[in-house]
């Protein structure tokens, strides 16, 4: 493939395949790059480095042996809700300052000035009803019950809790809004754009019929996809020329939005 400078690497986007490029001609040094890689493997389970891909300047310049290997990426899940809601703050329908419960009725006896700013950050204080275990999953931080709120651990804006019961509702919350499925949403204004395929994110509920696609996790992509992914954000939300998400929302998305200074949230009971 024809080399470009490095000063012009964000010119590059992939087509169908990404393209690959040898370390050395992206300015990267290969005993270097692979002395990092041993470390990594070494630090790393059973499938070490087989579904890593490393993306320089646009070009693949590694990657393992299975990285076509789709699965849960888990709480990497929650950058695909916080992106339906920057979507929906950029096409104006949304603010952050707004309150949530104008949208979602459960939330106005509890949590009336809970906003998306707080969901956004983990500031809500969020809690629903039950205990803090799903399907009988000793470590799981959402209830069966994640739809039935209580009163919160605190009041909204005064901690921050990493918290999956509040996301799961931040998720219903955008549901609300959209009045169709957040993956539905994503993959006609992003995915399809960039070119990740197929991919799934798995509902939890629904709302009337309409999935509720879980807002914290159950996102399933391979390597391949996930870069894409973030090869958009890298470029300031922008694909090949054409803004897919304001770079006003990446900034604010990829910047400290929770002060040192706020205390962590309880969330034991």
């Amino acid at each position: 493939c024809n080399q470009k400078k490095h000063g012009d690497w964000k010119s590059i986007f992939p087509e169908e395949k990404w393209l690959i490029s040898e370390p050395i001609d992206q300015g990267v040094d290969q005993i270097k790059m692979q002395a990092a890689l041993d470390y990594l493997e070494s630090k790393s389970r059973q499938n070490g480095n087989k579904e890593l891909i490393i993306i320089r300047n646009g070009y693949m310049i590694f990657s393992g042996d299975q990285i076509d290997s789709t699965h849960n990426i888990w709480s990497c899940s929650k950058t695909f809700t916080s992106t339906v809601l920057g979507l929906l703050v950029d096409d104006g329908i949304l603010s952050l300052d707004q309150q949530a419960s104008e949208y979602e009725p459960l939330l106005k006896e509890y949590y009336p000035d809970v906003t998306f700013r707080h969901f956004a950050t983990m500031t809500s204080g969020y809690s629903a009803v039950g205990e803090s275990r799903w399907r009988d999953v000793d470590y799981a931080d959402w209830s069966s019950t994640v739809y039935e709120p209580e009163k919160s651990y605190f009041a909204p804006g005064t901690a921050y809790a990493y918290w999956d019961e509040a996301q799961m509702m931040f998720g219903r919350v955008l549901t609300q809004v959209l009045k169709r499925p957040m993956y539905e949403f994503l993959k006609e204004r992003i995915t399809d754009p960039i070119g990740m395929g197929d991919w799934n994110w798995y509902p939890e509920k629904d709302l009337d019929g309409i999935p509720i696609n879980n807002g914290c996790t159950s996102v399933f992509v391979n390597a391949k996809q996930f870069a894409r992914w973030g090869w958009l954000f890298l470029n300031n939300g922008n694909w090949n020329g054409k803004q897919l998400l304001s770079k006003e929302w990446v900034e604010l998305a990829t910047s400290v939005q929770v002060p040192a200074s706020l205390p962590m949230g309880e969330t034991d009971r």
